[in-house]
C-alpha cells in the first residue's frame, strides 16, 4: 500500500476528523510494564447489527456527555487531545476490541464504523 504524502491525513484523521476525542471507560489503570503510562480499563463497546463489538468514540464532548449520562452512567469519559495518543491508545486496544464506531447514537448523525488495523496502516 502506497504511504500518505506528507502532510496529508492520516486514514484515522480522515475517519474521525479532528480532535479532540472521546472515549468512555469505567477508570484508568497504571501499565505495569511502563509506569506513568495509564491504560484504558473497561471501554464502552457497542454492538453493531451483525453482533460485532465497536470502541465507542465520540468527536463531540457534549455527545459523549450526553450518551454517558442516559446509557452508561457508570462509566467516565476520557478526552484524548492529539492524533499520537489516539492512536496509540487504539493500538493497545486491538487485543479487547477490533473496530470503531464514531459517534455512536448521536442524533442527526450517522454512525460510521472501521477497523481499527485499517485506521492503523495495518491493513
Amino acid at each position: 500500500m502506497a504511504d500518505e504524502a506528507p502532510g496529508s491525513p492520516s486514514r484515522l484523521e480522515q475517519f474521525l476528523g479532528e480532535g479532540p476525542w472521546y472515549v468512555l471507560v469505567s477508570g484508568l489503570v497504571e501499565n505495569p510494564a511502563d509506569p506513568g503510562e495509564y491504560l484504558f480499563q473497561h471501554p464502552l463497546t457497542v454492538t453493531g447489527s451483525a453482533g460485532a463489538e465497536y470502541l465507542a468514540v465520540f468527536t463531540d464532548a457534549e455527545a459523549a456527555e450526553q450518551f454517558c449520562d442516559e446509557r452508561a452512567p457508570d462509566k467516565q469519559i476520557i478526552s484524548i487531545p492529539t492524533l499520537a495518543l489516539l492512536a496509540a491508545a487504539l493500538h493497545g486496544l486491538r487485543a479487547v476490541v477490533a473496530h470503531v464506531m464514531r459517534d455512536p447514537y448521536r442524533p442527526g448523525y450517522n454512525a460510521i464504523t472501521a477497523p481499527i488495523a485499517a485506521l492503523l496502516g495495518e491493513g
